[in-house]
């Protein structure tokens, strides 16, 4: 059954969010100063990117990969998508506190490893 659902992971870093979505080759149009469509480069898999009340963003598909290119290629509550936001927020927040990356590593069970030293 088809059911289009909020992500539960807030997205807090929209700049991020935006790079990382870029780099999975979807395509980002503005729909309004508070929320973005986001679509796959085939065109398929439509995703938005809606402000909260809050001030994070929140993205929402159809969580049903029979009826969503973007949650079969994604998964449910983003998957993949928000692994690398996580990813990239953590490397970001290590670089700020003067840290450098030694080494990333995805694993085998798809989850990423990062590696962190002092800058020197």
């Amino acid at each position: 059954m088809s059911t289009w659902a909020l992500v539960k992971t807030q997205v807090k870093d929209l700049e991020t969010f935006l790079r990382v979505c870029d780099n999975h080759g979807i395509k980002i149009s503005s729909h309004s100063k508070d929320r973005y469509n986001l679509n796959m480069k085939d065109g398929s898999g439509l995703a938005t990117l809606t402000q909260q009340d809050n001030g994070s963003w929140a993205l929402s598909y159809d969580q049903d990969p029979k009826y969503s290119m973007f949650s079969e290629t994604y998964g449910r509550e983003g998957g993949i998508l928000m692994r690398d936001y996580a990813t990239e927020v953590a490397k970001n927040q290590a670089f700020n506190m003067g840290m450098s990356l030694i080494s990333e590593d995805v694993r085998e069970d798809g989850s990423i490893r990062l590696i962190l030293g002092v800058a020197s």
